[in-house]
Formats: C-alpha cells, sequence, structure tokens
C-alpha cells in the first residue's frame, strides 16, 4: 500500500535568496569562480547538482511531486535534488536538500555515492541514502514539493513507463544497488545457524 502525504501546494514561504553555486570543470574541480543559479554558464564550465535517492528496508523509493508552481516539470515526480552551493561538498547538499525539501534529517553514514553523471551543464553527483522515514513527520516545502510518497521499484518503472516519473539516467544503478544490498542480506541470513550466531555476535 502506498504511504501518500499531500499538502496544498500555496506558497507559505518567502522566496528563497539567489543560489551562489560553484563552477567546475568537467573533471569536478572548482575553478575559483561562482555563478548565481539561472545565469549562463561558458564553454567548459559546469554547476554541480545531486540526486538523492532515499530507500528503506523495504526496498521502496522515497519520490516527491514536484510543485505546480515549479518553472521546470512542474507536478512531475521526481527523485530529490539539488544545487551544490559554493563552498559546499556534494555530501553536504546530499543531506540539506532533503531536509530543506521534506524535512528528513539524514546522517551522514546513511549516505553512500552512486557515481557522477555529466548532463549538459550539470555534473550530477548520485547518492542512495538508508533510511525508514514516516511521511508523516514530513514538512514540505510547498513551493517546491506538494506530495511525497514511497514507491516500489516495479511502481516506479511503470510511472517512468508513463511519463509520470521524471527517466534519471541513474535510475537503474539504484535498482542494482537495491539488488545488491537484497543478495547481501540474503547471503547474511542463509548462513548455517552455528555461523549466523557468531555474525550477530560482531
Amino acid at each position: 500500500m502506498e504511504d501518500t502525504q499531500t499538502h496544498d501546494t500555496g506558497v507559505i514561504r518567502e522566496k528563497q535568496a539567489d543560489e551562489v553555486c560553484d563552477i567546475y570543470d568537467i573533471y569536478g574541480n572548482r575553478t575559483g569562480k561562482t555563478f548565481v543559479r539561472g545565469e549562463p554558464l561558458s564553454d567548459g564550465q559546469y554547476v554541480m547538482v545531486v540526486d538523492v535517492w532515499i530507500v528503506n528496508s523495504k526496498d521502496e523509493i522515497l519520490i516527491q511531486k514536484r510543485s505546480d508552481l515549479k518553472k521546470d516539470l512542474p507536478g512531475t515526480w521526481a527523485t530529490h535534488s539539488g544545487c551544490v552551493l559554493a563552498g559546499e561538498s556534494s555530501q553536504q547538499a546530499c543531506i540539506r536538500e532533503p531536509l530543506e525539501e521534506i524535512g528528513i534529517h539524514i546522517l551522514p553514514s546513511q549516505v553512500h555515492k552512486l557515481n557522477r553523471k555529466v548532463r549538459g551543464k550539470l555534473l550530477s553527483e548520485n547518492f542512495v541514502v538508508e533510511q525508514d522515514f514516516d511521511t508523516a513527520d514530513a514538512v514540505l516545502q510547498t513551493e517546491e514539493v506538494s506530495q511525497i510518497k514511497w514507491v516500489s521499484v516495479s511502481q516506479l518503472k511503470q510511472m517512468a513507463g508513463h511519463r509520470e516519473f521524471y527517466r534519471y539516467p541513474e535510475f537503474f544503478d539504484v535498482v542494482r544497488f537495491l539488488e545488491e544490498r537484497r543478495r547481501k542480506r540474503g547471503n547474511r541470513y542463509n548462513l548455517p545457524q552455528q555461523n549466523r550466531k557468531l555474525e550477530e555476535r560482531k
């Protein structure tokens, strides 16, 4: 059963100040220059963003519906993402963005970096966060997010097929992460009884 929380999409906060971001080269090195988000970038200049995939112990993925007020992809289901701010690491942005958007507190120990992909002028750093989050505890930033819910991988594939969910290039990397995690859990609990007891004492 899908666990869904819905909030009205009216703007209830003041507009955020313009985001100042570092400019990177294609290798992910800071150039020492900054720009205000939305300004054009020159050739060879890139901005770093994070895509954050929050997964629970049931191998479900927490997704958000973008506010109808958003300029890009309004009303589309997506994962949690945002720009890495000036002076900030991608892991710090991975922790900050979901906190701002849905009120979830993430610990560094829950964060796993998947990879980095280049998408146009974006250096997309992709993370998986392992946390069992109760959507009833969410505090939505309503100018950004109108709903959140947990979905299974099969549900998400169907949503992507119907263009209800944004089709991220790294989606199948996340699926492989979940499959590998499931395999490791299976190996642990398929240990012989004596070995399992020893494993549990560690």
